[in-house]
């Protein structure tokens, strides 16, 4: 099973990694003008979340391909796999179990 949109998730996630880190180090490294710093407060406050959030929905979505293939594989297995061998459960089984009264 494959994502068809995986490519342009990752690519959305590793841009937007990438324009955080520079951000960090334009702020590290440039002093940042009085009047500009609720700006820059800003920009971090929103920039952060939304990597975060798509940094998660990329491994997210990766993992949730892996899950339904692994499901979808388990499900066929199960599918060919012949009954059990032990206790059924059933009324007419040896090791069926009855409760008595108290």
């Amino acid at each position: 099973m494959t994502d068809p949109d995986r490519h342009w998730r990752y690519a959305l996630a590793a841009m937007l990694i990438v324009s955080t880190v520079a951000l960090c180090f334009a702020v590290i490294f440039n002093a940042v003008p009085e009047a500009n710093q609720r700006l820059v407060d800003t920009l971090f406050g929103g920039l952060l979340p939304v990597t975060a959030n798509a940094v998660t929905k990329a491994i997210d979505a990766a993992r949730s391909v892996e899950d339904a293939s692994t499901i979808k594989q388990q499900s066929a297995q199960l599918a060919d796999a012949r009954p059990a061998d032990g206790p059924s459960g059933r009324p007419g089984d040896p090791l069926a179990v009855v409760e008595e009264g108290r």
